[in-house]
């Protein structure tokens, strides 16, 4: 009986099929969707930078940018929307800021400048298709979304696009199921959970393969949260960034005692306290990378374990390389991935 109930499961997720019949495809603002649209843009610092980007009708994307002579790729995920005042395709995922592209045909979309102006260049900043789809499968993608588990089957709805995919058993996938038996409500309840993960075939156990959520890293589980909250994306810098953990301790409220947390500013500047001492100093930031200088800090006495954990922050932000938000929780990596930190956006009243 699990089995045939699995089996029942799967076969309802709905879920990005690997591909498209020609007679599926719908126009979309003069775009013939879903396609594929590629291309090989300058690079100031590299060979190129190759785009594969994955446009649906129900406005969400898939993009895997890869900057050629370097070992730099990145993929993300997100929603589209058309401008109709510059007729310009703008893209809402991962990045800091808004992607633009100007709708130049049906098959053609040119790049836009960050401040969404054309880019006057006889350099190539299109990419083009021919009305067919063609998927690009992710891979180390920071996602939150609703976890459900029952009958042996797991499924993931992703926050951002409202996509759902069922949820391969590999990777880290026990740490994440161990997480959602621990915290969820009740048996089949959803939860609320960050991985670092891919987007991939897999084959299913009825049916031809789906698009499977294999995850490399569980993040964490947040059990009061649903993707009502979490479909926004928020910003890197003026945030109120709660810090959750630093490496494996868990950092606690404690009543009469500053909360832990980051703020990093648009100057450049930031500060940071586990609760004690005050820490301040100045970051740099560019796409998904970002360090930290050195930091001035007070010198008072910190009682019990805060000292250590403490140290360990101020330790660890020496050490960060990179970044990843996905909805409001980011993620601070140094420079082999391992994590240092996890941060919770706070929005005071």
């Amino acid at each position: 009986m699990r089995g045939i109930a699995r089996g029942l499961l799967a076969a309802a997720v709905i879920s990005m099929p690997l591909t498209v019949q020609a007679a599926d495809r719908l126009p979309a603002h003069g775009l013939e969707l879903p396609a594929t649209f590629t291309g090989t843009l300058p690079c100031a610092d590299c060979e190129g930078i190759s785009h594969h980007l994955d446009l649906w009708p129900d406005q969400g994307y898939h993009m895997r940018r890869t900057w050629l002579g370097t070992d730099g790729q990145r993929d993300e995920l997100g929603m589209w929307f058309v401008d109709p005042s510059r007729n310009a395709l703008v893209l809402h995922g991962a990045s800091e800021a808004p992607i633009a592209w100007s709708i130049e045909g049906p098959r053609t979309l040119r790049l836009l400048d960050r401040d969404g102006a054309p880019i006057v260049s006889d350099l190539p900043y299109e990419l083009t298709g021919d009305a067919t789809l063609t998927p690009t499968p992710l891979s180390h993608v920071f996602m939150g979304g609703m976890m459900t588990y029952m009958a042996d089957a797991a499924i993931f709805q992703e926050c951002m696009t409202g996509q759902t995919y069922p949820i391969a058993m590999e990777g880290d996938y026990l740490t994440l199921e161990r997480a959602y038996v621990a915290d969820r409500a009740q048996p089949g309840a959803p939860l609320y959970v960050h991985v670092e993960g891919g987007l991939d075939g897999r084959p299913q156990m009825e049916g031809a393969p789906r698009t499977s959520l294999i995850v490399d890293r569980f993040i964490k589980t947040r059990p009061s949260e649903t993707c009502a909250r979490n479909r926004a994306q928020a910003s890197l810098a003026n945030t109120y960034w709660r810090i959750d953990t630093v490496g494996e301790v868990a950092l606690e409220n404690v009543q009469g005692r500053v909360e832990p947390h980051v703020l990093l500013r648009a100057d450049g500047r930031y500060s940071a306290t586990v609760g004690c001492n005050r820490m301040v100093g100045g970051y740099e930031a560019t796409d998904d990378n970002l360090t930290f200088g050195p930091a001035a800090m007070t010198r008072m006495a910190c009682r019990g374990d805060l000292g250590r954990v403490e140290q360990a922050l101020a330790s660890g932000l020496d050490t960060v390389a990179s970044y990843r938000i996905s909805a409001q929780t980011m993620i601070l990596l140094d420079a082999t991935g391992s994590v240092v930190a996890t941060l919770s956006a706070v929005y005071l009243p």
